[in-house]
């Protein structure tokens, strides 16, 4: 039955899937796929008020529902039903800071540390998404660039972070369905990978991923992500190096305060990438975020994050185990002005590690403005 009311919504037959869906949801008051599909069929046939209603009934379950809420503003913003919901958007960033340690990930910083810049961050979003009904589908493509000037290393001379600093260009396409309470979404990404500011192409990245969330209530949310990273070097006699990775999220609020805690695991299973100092190691961490927004239209965020990696071989190339631990602690303000974001963050590091080349200290300091469309 569902499927002949999505058949006649595909068709703009509203006329035909408004009783089909009304059927279902006297079966089943709490499909919510079919009852957004009947507020997208009311709003077709001009049934403003009872499309309201309907789409109603999904925000007060799924308050988070993106499409449901994107819905609910185009008819209460008077929109006509178009034939197409594709719609264009757009997202950019740019930001300016300082770091001491200028490195591509965590433990990769070796031999000398202290690597310090002032570095430029910034980054383009755009594509297209279908936001009908409850399964939206999107597909963009991005970019991002990271670069630095004024840098020194701890012997005073030039430390040429750019080989340090990672720019890509990619394409992505995101999918979500609602299957009862959880919602599932499937995420498929590729991106090439380089440094020295798009100079030199050090490889590409694929990353495929699955998550489920769950609404256990207005103000408590569950997600459980898994998926994983296969970096593909650019260089001979290397081969590609994938990282397997699972995550389980807890999101609670409370007024003006928002609290989310994160447990994952990360498992990478090869020791032979000569581009990365993170091969062949197993992985637990936790992350704690809190948020409070005083006024509508600012925020004031804090993050700490530990991390543990055991490695099959150490990163000094000796061929025994070595151990390591990195804790970041972060604090920032975010202030916001209709469709534009200013924001400020301070970040510090510390990898404490057996390997003695591992083990530093970092300070980032960031601040920049985020732009988006729709």
């Amino acid at each position: 039955m569902q499927v002949l009311a999505l058949l006649a919504l595909g068709d703009d037959d509203a006329a035909t899937a408004i009783p089909l869906l009304q059927k279902i949801l006297e079966l089943d008051p709490y499909n919510d796929d079919a009852r957004l599909d009947l507020a997208r069929a009311q709003w077709i046939a001009g049934q403003n008020d009872d499309a309201l209603a309907s789409v109603g009934h999904v925000i007060d379950r799924h308050p988070e529902n993106q499409a449901a809420l994107d819905l609910r503003t185009r008819v209460q913003g008077g929109e006509s039903a178009a034939p197409s919901d594709w719609q264009p958007f757009a997202r950019a960033n740019a930001s300016i800071g300082f770091d001491s340690n200028v490195a591509r990930e965590a433990g990769a910083i070796q031999q000398v540390s202290n690597r310090e810049a002032a570095t430029l961050n910034a980054s383009v979003t755009g594509g297209i998404a279908n936001v009908s009904g409850v399964r939206p589908v999107s597909a963009f493509g991005f970019a991002s660039l990271q670069t630095a000037f004024n840098d020194r290393d701890s012997r005073g001379t030039l430390a040429g972070v750019e080989s340090f600093m990672t720019s890509s260009l990619g394409a992505a396409a995101t999918g979500r369905m609602e299957l009862g309470p959880i919602v599932g979404a499937l995420d498929a990404r590729y991106s090439a990978v380089f440094v020295e500011t798009f100079q030199t192409y050090i490889g590409s990245q694929i990353s495929p991923s699955l998550s489920g969330s769950w609404q256990v209530h207005p103000l408590h949310r569950l997600r459980l992500l898994a998926g994983t990273d296969i970096f593909v070097p650019d260089l001979a006699g290397t081969s590609a190096n994938p990282t397997i990775h699972a995550s389980l999220w807890d999101s609670m609020g409370l007024g003006p305060v928002s609290v989310t805690v994160s447990a994952g695991y990360r498992f990478n299973v090869n020791s032979q990438d000569a581009l990365t100092a993170n091969t062949g190691f197993n992985e637990v961490g936790g992350l704690v975020y809190a948020e409070y927004s005083p006024l509508d239209d600012f925020d004031i965020f804090a993050a700490f994050d530990g991390r543990g990696r055991f490695f099959e071989a150490d990163a000094a190339g000796a061929g025994t185990p070595g151990t390591e631990g990195t804790l970041t602690a972060t604090a920032g303000l975010r202030y916001t002005i209709g469709f534009v974001e200013l924001h400020a963050t301070y970040g510090f590091t510390a990898n404490l590690a057996d390997v003695s080349t591992r083990e530093y200290t970092r300070h980032q300091l960031n601040g920049g403005v985020r732009f988006w469309y729709p």
